[in-house]
């Protein structure tokens, strides 16, 4: 067994990541706006003395601009190299929910499910939903290679 957290972007769009993975969760914060970005990703904010991207995954993922105010933004952390500690914002809508999850939950991601493919590791099955195990290192990337 190994605990994560099930995170809610939207109404219809739920994911998850591992336990250690969430540093920090906030309920408001000053946002700096980036002309040019994308929208789902067009504000940074600072956060112990570091400027940190918000990305808008749910708007990302479903690629329409989400009706859903969000009231969390949670601090996601993941080691990219070493010695090197990335961090990523994302938008939720609810408060993380802490599950344990046994490796038979393991599933298949449905086939409406092909842009979660590009920002997931796996996905598994709680309570008859699927929950995307988000891959924090390759969304960074993804976001980097915007600049």
């Amino acid at each position: 067994m190994t605990t994560a957290w099930k995170l809610l972007l939207s109404k219809e769009l739920k994911c998850a990541i591992g336990e250690l993975s969430l540093v920090h969760l906030l309920t408001e914060t000053k946002l700096l706006y980036i002309p040019g970005a994308p929208e789902y990703c067009c504000h940074v904010f600072t956060w112990n003395d570091l400027m940190i991207p918000l990305i808008d995954l749910g708007q990302w993922i479903s690629e329409s601009p989400s009706m859903d105010s969000y009231s969390y933004i949670a601090i996601l952390a993941y080691q990219q190299d070493e010695n090197i500690v990335q961090y990523i914002g994302i938008k939720l809508t609810d408060l993380p929910v802490k599950v344990e999850v046994d490796n038979k939950q393991e599933c298949p991601f449905p086939s409406n499910f092909e842009n979660w493919k590009l920002v997931s590791l796996t996905s598994f099955l709680d309570s008859k939903q699927v929950f995307p195990i988000l891959n924090l290192k390759k969304i960074n990337e993804e976001i980097t290679h915007l600049k």
